[in-house]
């Protein structure tokens, strides 16, 4: 008998060791629920229900009076639901001989809607929340019996209770609320990872073999709470876009089987999964729109709700049964899984682009702390880097822009199959390496990056000149969005970043004017500390030069034909500050030059890149 119970714990330490590198599994227990209609003994009645006029009950084994009818849970202006203890009070209140009084504990039926005005599970009016108003009613204290699910899950079923005698958007419709409720407990440890955004807690479901399925059964309508807060995981499994207030705010449940999330589910396994619920899930693995600290995060993440110094969660399953109608309708009922919740550490790895220049038909890289000058042509490869220890990425995705702010211009996307420049295919003009290897491969290696994995992708039409607008933010910025897959072919990491190249500003600029009665050109010499400039300017004619040193000191002189040496000179120091950024000089000759320098047009000199 000893022995038999070792190898039951061998086993099971051996599930618990078969979860993907990169995650671990955080159990919830101490599961307790909302009292069923067949666990009330006695002459308590089986369901607290408003009165509904097009229904009737099933599934009861007796008459309606095992219904208890609440005439006063809303309130008529604001649709507020009163709390158990309220309504007691009105009815103790009321001028009639035997006052009703309802318990707590089990099935709560209520109106739901799609139109407006719309029900709350709270009064507004008060400062009691809407888990504490709920919970009067279904607060759940009895112990939740898990039963054996699909592919190694624990299930729980339920009937309705409720038949439509008719179908009528416009009637409101009846459901059926319960609480199921679990616990858990996070380390130090856990909680400072998950602040760190380097672990995603994500809820779904245990299964065979210490797996687990990153999804969440339920029928009809759920709300996840976590420590008696409503979290943005809200749902329905209906047609119906029914809504519900939460206080003061109105939820609209989101619907699921939306298409473009398709490729997140397993369908055949999670079907499978989810037979209890006549395949109705969500998957929790689905990639939110926004972006969280640069990542996009499942919308089974609940570390929005995680609070540091706090180590004891509870999770609360609000689930609503929709009535229906027709032949199915006593059948037709609902249920959800035993849930936990799952560490799943968040990928590492690094996109960049990498400049660089050719010397002597060589290619070398160029340093970070490298400035880039006006109008500098810049050369550049795209590398990526799997720095993970734990995942292989597969089916790389990567879209770049190298000006942040623009949405067309300079932009690379990437795949398996083409690698685009401003949406014109350049994939026979690529080259690919993968790990410092010096014989280039294909864009294929993009569908798997195992873990240390580096890959460089190359072309001569990757470059970029450096504009005017870069010199003066000092910096080019690039933005990119890479995804992957990780865990599996259904799960997704999706992560976007800005990175920037350091850019030299424009340095000061000269103005210079040279008066004369003569109709000529005339030469002028600026020297600075470290280069000069020989300029041919017209009479009467303004020219600039830029890009000049700051907190150096310049000299201008005036050329003398007849001599060769320089005449008039005037000294002149620039300041990136304000107002002395640039200088104006102007020059007075009165005699004629001769034509020293081989005549040129110049209409602007740039100098000191």
């Amino acid at each position: 008998m000893v022995l038999c119970l070792l190898m039951l714990n061998l086993v099971f330490v051996k599930k618990i060791d078969a979860l993907p590198l990169g995650v671990e599994r955080v159990e919830i227990g101490n599961w307790t629920k909302t009292r069923e209609a067949n666990e009330i003994e006695g002459d308590e009645k089986k369901i607290n229900s408003e009165e509904f006029e097009n229904t009737k009950n099933i599934n009861l084994n007796d008459d309606s009076n095992s219904i208890e009818i609440i005439t006063n849970l809303y309130k008529n202006e604001t649709k507020s639901m009163r709390t158990l203890k309220a309504v007691n009070n009105l009815n103790s209140n009321e001028s009639t001989e035997n006052p009703v009084f309802h318990k707590g504990n089990k099935i709560l039926r209520t109106k739901v809607r799609s139109f407006e005005p719309i029900y709350s599970f709270s009064d507004i009016n008060s400062k009691t929340s809407s888990y504490e108003n709920l919970n009067t009613w279904i607060g759940s204290d009895t112990s939740t019996k898990w039963i054996d699910g699909t592919i190694g899950s624990k299930i729980i079923t339920w009937p309705c209770y409720t038949e439509l005698l008719e179908v009528n958007s416009k009637i409101e419709n009846p459901v059926e609320w319960r609480m199921l409720e679990g616990e858990f407990q996070l380390s130090d440890e856990d909680i400072n990872e998950i602040k760190l955004k380097k672990v995603q807690p994500v809820i779904g479901v245990s299964t065979d073999n210490g797996d687990f399925q990153i999804i969440l059964p339920f029928n009809d309508l759920i709300h996840v709470l976590i420590n008696r807060e409503f979290t943005d995981l809200n749902y329905r499994s209906v047609l119906d876009s029914y809504k519900f207030k939460i206080y003061k705010d109105i939820i609209n449940y989101q619907p699921i089987n939306i298409p473009e999330n398709k490729k997140y589910c397993n369908k055949n396994m999670h079907d499978n999964l989810s037979q209890h619920t006549h395949s109705k899930h969500i998957d929790c693995n689905i990639l939110e729109a926004t972006t969280a600290d640069n990542y996009f995060r499942m919308i089974g993440d609940i570390s929005n709700y995680i609070i540091t110094g706090v180590n004891q969660y509870k999770i609360s399953l609000l689930i609503g049964q929709v009535a229906r109608a027709g032949e199915n309708a006593s059948s037709y009922g609902g249920g959800t899984s035993k849930i936990d919740l799952f560490l799943i550490k968040n990928p590492q790895f690094e996109v960049m682009i990498k400049p660089y220049k050719i010397n002597e038909n060589k290619k070398e890289y160029i340093s970070d702390d490298y400035k880039f000058s006006y109008n500098e042509k810049i050369l550049y490869d795209l590398e990526i880097i799997n720095k993970d220890e734990n995942y292989d990425f597969s089916n790389l995705e990567v879209d770049l822009n190298l000006k942040k702010e623009s949405n067309s211009s300079d932009n690379i996307k990437l795949d398996k199959k083409v690698i685009k420049l401003n949406n014109k295919s350049i994939s026979d003009d690529v080259s690919v390496y993968l790990n410092d290897n010096k014989t280039s491969t294909t864009i294929e290696e993009l569908s798997s990056l195992k873990k240390g994995d580096k890959l460089i992708i190359s072309s001569e039409k990757f470059n970029y000149n450096i504009t005017e607008y870069d010199c003066l933010r000092e910096k080019l910025e690039y933005n990119y969005i890479v995804g992957f897959n990780y865990l599996n072919d259904y799960t997704y990491y999706k992560y976007t970043n800005t990175k920037q190249l350091a850019i030299k500003p424009i340095g000061g600029s000269l103005t210079v004017t040279v008066n004369s009665n003569k109709e000529d050109y005339f030469y002028l010499k600026l020297k600075g500390e470290s280069n000069f400039a020989n300029i041919k300017v017209k009479n009467n004619h303004t020219y600039t030069i830029c890009n000049l040193d700051y907190d150096k000191e310049y000299k201008l002189y005036l050329i003398n034909s007849s001599s060769y040496k320089p005449e008039n000179s005037q000294s002149f120091t620039l300041q990136n500050t304000s107002g002395f950024k640039t200088k104006n000089i102007t020059i007075n000759a009165n005699q004629k030059t001769n034509n020293y320098f081989t005549q040129r047009k110049i209409d602007e000199i740039v100098i000191n890149r």
